[in-house]
């Protein structure tokens, strides 16, 4: 039997190429998978933001319209919503905040200014990943995830 070097490198070739091929469609399942937009944003993130990513993946494969982020060390509970879902933030926030006895009174920028008895807080909406809203609740005085 001889030793057929071209065919050696032809077989080489051919399984490097299966590999590459291989991996490639790896990869392309993987982003179909978790989404391209997830994927740089992922990649994108500050260590801080990670915290974000449990809720988001909890508000895209439930039908929870806000869910808690953290509560800061000041003691603001950050809270999430898709805004794709929960388009109308204002009216997803009177709901919460009127179970708990808090009533709209006006709007201040990306602020909304609810009173309850003699005390008023300004909760804070920040878009997020410009599909997430985040929302701020000073001093948590409300839980608004149920």
């Amino acid at each position: 039997m001889r030793f057929n070097h071209e065919k050696s490198v032809e077989i080489a070739f051919f399984g490097l190429a299966g590999a590459v091929v291989l991996g490639v469609t790896a990869v392309v399942l993987l982003v179909n998978r978790i989404g391209y937009d997830n994927l740089q944003l992922l990649l994108t993130l500050k260590q801080a933001d990670r915290d974000y990513l449990m809720p988001m993946h909890i508000l895209n494969t439930t039908d929870q319209p806000l869910v808690p982020v953290t509560v800061t060390p000041e003691g603001h509970g950050i809270y999430l919503t898709d805004k794709r879902r929960s388009s109308d933030v204002l009216t997803l926030l009177q709901e919460r905040m009127n179970k708990e006895g808090w009533t709209y009174d006006t709007q201040m920028g990306s602020g909304y200014l609810f009173t309850k008895e003699q005390q008023n807080v300004i909760v804070e909406t920040t878009i997020w990943n410009r599909n997430y809203v985040k929302i701020t609740i000073p001093g948590n005085v409300v839980t608004l995830a149920e």
